[in-house]
Order: C-alpha cells, then sequence, then structure tokens
C-alpha cells in the first residue's frame, strides 16, 4: 500500500507541474504580448502629439501667409480705378443690353454678330 501511494503522489506531482508550467507559460506570453502593446500605444500616442504640434505651427505659418496675401489683395484692389482701366484700354459702352429670364424677351434682345468663318 504503501508503493502504491506514492507512485500515485508522483503521478499527481507530475500533472501539477505539468500544469505549472503550461500557466507559468500562458502568463509569461500573456505579459509579453500586454508589454509589446503597452510600448506600442504609448509610442504611438507620442507621435501622434509630435504630429499635432507640427500641425498647429502649420497652420499657424499658413494663417499668417493668408494675412499677407490678404493684406496685399486689399492694396492692389484700392488702386484699381477708371483711370486705371482707361489706360489699359477699356472704353464706356455707348448702349447697354440687359437680359431677362423670359423667352421672348432674350429673343428680342439678342445681339447678332456676324459669323468670321
Amino acid at each position: 500500500m504503501i508503493t502504491s501511494k506514492v507512485i500515485k503522489f508522483n503521478i499527481f506531482s507530475k500533472t501539477e507541474n505539468n500544469l505549472e508550467k503550461k500557466l507559468f507559460s500562458f502568463s509569461l506570453i500573456l505579459f509579453l504580448i500586454l508589454g509589446i502593446m503597452y510600448l506600442y500605444f504609448v509610442g504611438d500616442t507620442t507621435f501622434n502629439i509630435i504630429k499635432r504640434k507640427e500641425i498647429n505651427n502649420n497652420t499657424q505659418s499658413i494663417s499668417s501667409e493668408i494675412r499677407e496675401l490678404e493684406l496685399e489683395y486689399l492694396t492692389l484692389n484700392q488702386k484699381i480705378n477708371l483711370n486705371l482701366a482707361y489706360s489699359l484700354g477699356f472704353k464706356d459702352l455707348e448702349k447697354v443690353y440687359f437680359t431677362s429670364s423670359h423667352v421672348q424677351a432674350m429673343a428680342r434682345n439678342t445681339i447678332l454678330l456676324e459669323n468670321d468663318i
């Protein structure tokens, strides 16, 4: 009887050791996977913060460039007047034609041009 109990205990300890090894291996693999995921997410968050700062800097530089272009537009817009138009060859119209949404009115006000072809 004593020998049978010792054999049973040895079998039980082998299966228990095997189970402990499997649990330890599983825990170790799970810990490694979680550690790698943690490092990935922390790194990704860091890179996203850096990208956001670069985008903010680009936005500020583009906004200042837009302000400069708007000022240039307003300056050039003030220089446009009738004297500039006359110097560029524009003339006043002798007769003014208006359009209408009615088909008959459009037919009456149509100017026929000669075909140069």
